[in-house]
Protein backbone atom coordinates (compact mmCIF):
# COMPACT_ATOMS: atom_id res chain seq x y z
CA UNK A 1 0.00 0.00 0.00
CA UNK A 2 1.10 3.34 -0.95
CA UNK A 3 -0.02 6.95 0.25
CA UNK A 4 0.81 10.52 -1.50
CA UNK A 5 0.35 9.90 -5.19
CA UNK A 6 4.05 10.72 -5.42
CA UNK A 7 4.36 7.58 -8.40
CA UNK A 8 7.87 9.00 -9.53
CA UNK A 9 9.38 8.60 -6.04
CA UNK A 10 10.97 5.73 -4.04
CA UNK A 11 8.93 4.17 -1.13
CA UNK A 12 9.98 4.16 2.24
CA UNK A 13 7.90 1.12 4.35
CA UNK A 14 5.93 2.76 7.25
CA UNK A 15 6.33 6.22 5.42
CA UNK A 16 4.28 5.92 2.63
CA UNK A 17 4.55 2.28 1.91
CA UNK A 18 2.06 -0.14 4.55
CA UNK A 19 1.13 -3.76 5.63
CA UNK A 20 -2.05 -2.47 6.09
CA UNK A 21 -4.81 -0.19 4.59
CA UNK A 22 -5.93 1.46 8.36
CA UNK A 23 -1.82 1.94 8.55
CA UNK A 24 -2.14 3.67 5.44
CA UNK A 25 -5.55 5.94 6.37
CA UNK A 26 -3.98 6.67 9.45
CA UNK A 27 -0.77 8.25 7.92
CA UNK A 28 -2.43 9.94 4.99
CA UNK A 29 -3.14 13.53 5.10
CA UNK A 30 -6.08 14.90 4.56
CA UNK A 31 -6.94 15.14 0.86
CA UNK A 32 -4.32 12.45 -0.16
CA UNK A 33 -4.70 9.64 -2.34
CA UNK A 34 -4.12 5.83 -0.82
CA UNK A 35 -3.18 3.49 -3.58
CA UNK A 36 -3.98 0.10 -2.78
CA UNK A 37 -2.09 -3.19 -4.57
CA UNK A 38 -3.92 -6.29 -5.71
CA UNK A 39 -4.76 -8.66 -2.89
CA UNK A 40 -7.25 -9.71 -0.05
CA UNK A 41 -7.43 -7.99 3.06
CA UNK A 42 -8.49 -8.88 6.32
CA UNK A 43 -9.46 -5.25 8.19
CA UNK A 44 -12.30 -3.31 8.94
CA UNK A 45 -11.98 -0.03 7.55
CA UNK A 46 -12.67 3.67 9.63
CA UNK A 47 -12.06 6.65 7.01
CA UNK A 48 -12.33 9.56 9.34
CA UNK A 49 -10.99 11.93 6.82
CA UNK A 50 -10.96 12.92 3.12
CA UNK A 51 -8.71 10.36 0.94
CA UNK A 52 -8.99 8.84 -1.68
CA UNK A 53 -8.89 5.12 -2.03
CA UNK A 54 -7.31 3.83 -5.25
CA UNK A 55 -6.56 0.67 -7.21
CA UNK A 56 -5.91 -0.95 -10.44
CA UNK A 57 -6.43 -4.44 -9.71
CA UNK A 58 -8.56 -6.87 -7.86
CA UNK A 59 -8.77 -6.00 -4.33
CA UNK A 60 -10.86 -7.99 -1.69
CA UNK A 61 -12.02 -6.68 1.59
CA UNK A 62 -13.04 -9.15 4.47
CA UNK A 63 -14.13 -7.14 6.77
CA UNK A 64 -13.53 -9.63 9.83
Amino acid sequence: LRNDGDCGKEFEFGTTAFATITEALTKAEEGKNVYVLEGAYSEALTISKAVTLITKEKVVLDQA
